[in-house]
């Protein structure tokens, strides 16, 4: 393009044909027409399918138009193929970390308590608290801590006491892998007290975990035992309130 302009500019620039006393010159078809006269060199440089008798004026201006409605409908359409391909773009973004959490879901450590038992000591005014912390997911569980509290409460319950003593258990491998682990019971209670709902023993805590995927998790726990009770080590109940798993 700019050679082109180059070329024009130093076409602007020769000096017009000299006429020494001859009537002026202007070029003839073979049938002895005139003919029109050949476009300005500007006008060729910015239109190379100028053709003669064309207006330099004319065609610079026609340069400077907007598009025309065919033009404006292809713009459309690209604005159009555009916000598709974003759409598609950010739904498959969606798609595969949908997936990937499905997977983690699937192949992750599942960390919880089962089997907590209060065994009597002491002619059962003391009692033994020993609760299993189990994996039941399909990878490893590392940095396994628990808090909880035992404690003997009045019943019915009015609130749960917070954990308060910690415990660091390391790593748990996958598949049902287990750790029996014990709790310190604060307070005393006669197994009468506790059949006639007088006194419950309290197990409370949370389990904390880090998965493979290098994910913070916690299981929340809470049994108690109360009422109607055999002799020997006792199956405590898993209370509504305090049990949750995430």
């Amino acid at each position: 393009m700019l050679s082109l302009l180059l070329a024009a500019a130093m076409g602007l620039a020769q000096p017009a044909a000299v006429n020494h006393g001859g009537p002026p010159q202007q070029a003839h078809y073979a049938n002895g027409q005139h003919a029109p006269p050949s476009p300005h060199p500007l006008v060729c440089c910015l239109n190379p399918n100028a053709k003669p008798g064309d207006v330099g004026g004319d065609q610079v201006n026609e340069r400077h138009k907007g598009p025309s409605p065919g033009e404006w409908g292809l713009i459309a359409v690209g604005a159009l193929q555009a916000l598709i391909l974003g759409w598609q773009i950010s739904f498959l973004g969606k798609t595969l970390t949908h997936q990937r959490r499905s997977d983690e879901r699937q192949q992750r450590a599942y960390v919880y308590i089962e089997d907590a038992v209060a065994e009597p000591k002491c002619f059962g005014k003391s009692w033994e608290i020993t609760y299993i912390i189990k994996n039941g997911g399909k990878t490893p569980a590392h940095k396994v801590k628990t808090i909880d509290v035992a404690t003997v409460v009045d019943w019915p319950l009015k609130n749960l006491p917070p954990p308060r003593d910690e415990y660091y258990c390391g790593s748990m491998g996958p598949n049902g892998d287990w750790i029996d682990q014990d709790a310190t019971l604060i307070g005393s209670a006669l197994r009468s007290d506790i059949i006639s709902k007088k006194k419950a023993i309290l197990l409370r805590g949370t389990v904390s975990y880090e998965d493979v995927f290098n994910r913070e998790r916690k299981t929340h726990f809470c049994f108690y035992l109360v009422g109607k009770i055999g002799a020997g080590r006792q199956q405590m109940t898993a209370n509504d309130e305090g049990n949750d798993s995430t």
